[in-house]
């Protein structure tokens, strides 16, 4: 006789990128559940964040996708919720952008 399930859902921050290059990318979402789930950008995220697929079943995968990148980097806070009520989120980050310069020197190494 099979027991009775525990439901159960846990995200791996460690595992999943919360902070992405400021470029169009994508950061995967590392969960595990034995549940139906389903999953929303909360309020706020910013604009063209978007997910791979809003629910899923035990052992499918979450991505979070974002755009271009912006000076201020876009953010989104990803949250998951199992058939049973568990709910768990995890704000993902674009860090900044960096900007290098080059200069070239005159032919002259510099001087005059």
């Amino acid at each position: 006789m099979q027991d009775v399930c525990i439901p159960r859902l846990s995200i791996d921050a460690e595992l999943s990128e919360t902070a992405v290059l400021p470029v169009a990318g994508h950061s995967k979402l590392v969960f595990e559940t034995n549940e139906k789930w389903t999953a929303v950008l909360e309020e706020g995220a910013s604009e063209g964040v978007t997910l791979s697929v809003e629910e899923g079943v035990p052992g499918d995968e979450l991505t979070v996708y974002f755009p271009n990148a912006t000076l201020e980097g876009a953010s989104a806070t990803v949250t998951i919720t199992t058939a049973s009520g568990l709910t768990e989120s995890l704000t993902f980050v674009q860090r900044g952008c960096l900007f290098i310069s080059f200069r070239k020197w005159a032919d002259n190494n510099g001087s005059g």
